[in-house]
């Protein structure tokens, strides 16, 4: 797979609910954007419910004790549950809401058995509440609160994980927070200062694996990651800073690199001397090198240098395009009749279909909505700047507006045992101009008669 040099772009969207119960208490947020919910976990009666979210790809959450598997009685009923990081995450909390009638309950107690929690950190004592970044914490079922069936009391708890930055440097310099992963609030910015030696410059600044043009032979810079919603990692070297009157010539390259290709190493010429730019690269197949570059944009054989310079590179994939690595500016999602007829059985009004794409590097919300109704016989989105087939996850088809309040059909980008997705480039014009897309077609497996990926509220 050939490397690409792409610009992250990230989203984050939460929803913080306040609770005047207990000042302590972890603050809930809805689990669009940043959670998943866990699955096989929950509980469901017909009065009650529970339901499990966690910070997307970050950890694991399992049922560590409960009193029932099946039953989560009024008074006695508990499930407790415990988080475990992943690598490259730092669990945080858990944080909690308990719904009924439209309104938050917190951390509601009674007193049972004395003063009792709804939220702990043990089924095995309810007397004590949760303790704010505490890995268990146990649901449990007061006294009844005046749900019925047609009034369910909706229990929701999230595992919050935080992603952490590592940072490392070379000999003769320094980059803050090198001496351990640093923790980075999910969504917050992170700085990282870098600082030569005396008698060096910073030579090379690493993030994720791809070369940063930005703060090169500088003798101290600052990288900012931005919305961090993922681990990352930041490495940088250091080279001997020039002696007066002498220049750096760096060589960087973008678009569509082949891989292992490196840029050429910077070399330090005196200045007024007449330099003779790097050979172009050895070709490699599939792909086309335009030449090196200067900062006017002009290529370049030979100049006179004049101060520090750096040359740009530039590559072109020339081959077959992988579609599932190529990136659009449009995406339109085509339904047989059979996608359709399910999507139309749907509970809920046709005036709110949506198609979602979830996609971790959509601008906002998680998702995209493809319209809400099809133009001729096809949903569209258009500015999916960056994103690739193969950064769709999954494609959710909602009658219902509202993000988490109804039956959806939910269809892994890769597929299910229920239906099968096609992707493929497809070519249009707007006006006389003409372009290509990405065209993601959705048809049901043969023998498939029902939408058995329908899926519940969460």
């Amino acid at each position: 797979m050939r490397n690409k040099v792409k610009r992250t772009l990230s989203f984050l969207l939460t929803f913080v609910m306040l609770c005047s119960l207990l000042p302590a208490m972890a603050l809930a947020k809805e689990p669009e954007g940043r959670y998943e919910e866990v699955a096989g976990v929950g509980a469901l009666v017909n009065d009650a419910e529970v339901h499990v979210y966690s910070t997307k790809g970050a950890g694991d959450i399992e049922l560590t004790d409960a009193n029932s598997d099946t039953f989560f009685a009024q008074g006695t009923g508990y499930r407790q549950y415990t988080a475990t990081a992943n690598e490259g995450w730092v669990f945080d909390t858990w944080r909690f809401e308990q719904l009924y009638k439209g309104e938050d309950l917190g951390n509601r107690y009674d007193y049972g058995l004395g003063k009792r929690y709804s939220f702990t950190n043990s089924g095995d004592d309810w007397n004590d509440p949760y303790t704010e970044g505490n890995a268990t914490i146990s649901v449990n079922r007061l006294l009844t609160a005046g749900e019925t069936v047609f009034n369910k009391l909706s229990y929701k708890v999230y595992a919050d994980f935080n992603p952490t930055i590592t940072a490392t440097a070379g000999e003769n310099g320094t980059i803050s927070g090198s001496d351990k992963p640093v923790e980075v609030e999910y969504g917050k910015d992170q700085a990282f200062d870098i600082k030569a030696d005396t008698g060096y410059i910073i030579d090379t600044i690493t993030v994720d694996g791809k070369d940063i043009a930005e703060g090169k032979n500088e003798e101290s810079y600052t990288y900012t990651f931005e919305n961090v919603i993922a681990p990352h990692t930041i490495d940088v070297t250091f080279r001997v800073k020039p002696d007066p009157g002498q220049c750096i010539v760096s060589y960087v390259v973008q678009g569509d690199i082949p891989a292992d290709y490196q840029a050429p190493e910077a070399d330090i010429v005196k200045e007024g001397e007449t330099y003779t730019v790097k050979s172009v690269p050895e070709p490699v197949v599939d792909y086309e090198f335009s030449g090196w570059y200067d900062e006017d944009q002009n290529i370049v054989t030979e100049f006179t240098v004049t101060g520090d310079v750096t040359l740009t590179g530039i590559w072109t994939y020339t081959g077959e395009k992988d579609l599932w690595d190529t990136v659009y500016g449009t995406i339109r999602v085509y339904m047989d009749e059979g996608t359709e007829a399910d999507f139309n059985n749907l509970p809920g009004l046709n005036l709110n279909k949506q198609v979602r794409l979830y996609s971790e590097k959509y601008l906002t919300d998680g998702y995209r909505l493809c319209g809400y109704e099809p133009i001729n016989d096809f949903w569209y989105t258009t500015n999916a700047k960056d994103v690739t087939a193969r950064d769709i996850s999954e494609i959710v088809l909602a009658k219902d507006k509202l993000v988490g309040s109804s039956e959806k059909i939910s269809i892994p980008m890769t597929g299910n045992d229920d239906y099968q997705v096609t992707v493929s480039e497809g070519e249009d014009k707007f006006g006389l101009i003409p372009y290509t897309y990405l065209k993601i077609e959705i048809s049901p497996l043969r023998f498939h008669h029902l939408p058995r990926g329908v899926i519940g509220c969460y």
